[in-house]
């Protein structure tokens, strides 16, 4: 009974892990999905960018990967890398590579594109859902304040 009540703990602690990365997987498939989306709409009068906004999609690739690797672990007892090789675990490495070189070029191809719209970045502190890590552009300083 002992050992039971001991595996049953363990898999509470797993499956909630579990939960809380999918939960992470689902937000940064979601919002980086939008954030690919409102690149490709029209440039208004006033625009913010985060740092973080191309990475998100692969980055959620990653953390989909890997939620999929703790399922299997949970329902079979074993490691993915034991059954099927280390393929998929390490193919999913290109996925962070991916989003570390993205969060790299974002603002060049932000301020670029905003910069061809006559847009002027606004002084200040960086203005985004992560301060510090985002910029805020806008066609007259008077616009940078709302």
């Amino acid at each position: 009974m002992k050992s039971f009540v001991n595996k049953l703990k363990r898999i509470c602690t797993l499956v909630a892990g579990v939960l809380i990365f999918a939960a992470i997987t689902v937000y940064a498939l979601y919002k980086g999905y939008l954030n690919i989306l409102e690149f490709g709409q029209p440039i208004g009068e006033v625009e913010t960018y985060s740092r973080f906004n191309l990475s998100l999609f692969p980055m959620g690739i990653f953390t989909l990967v890997m939620t999929i690797i703790s399922i299997f672990y949970i329902i079979t007892g074993e490691r993915w890398e034991d059954r099927y090789g280390g393929v998929l675990p390490l193919s999913s490495l290109v996925f962070v590579g991916i989003a570390l070189i993205l969060t790299l070029m974002t603002p060049s191809i932000y301020e670029s594109k905003y910069e061809e719209a006559g847009l002027k970045a606004c002084s200040g502190i960086p203005t985004s859902y992560l301060p510090f890590f985002g910029k805020k552009f806008a066609v007259e300083p008077s616009l940078c304040r709302k």
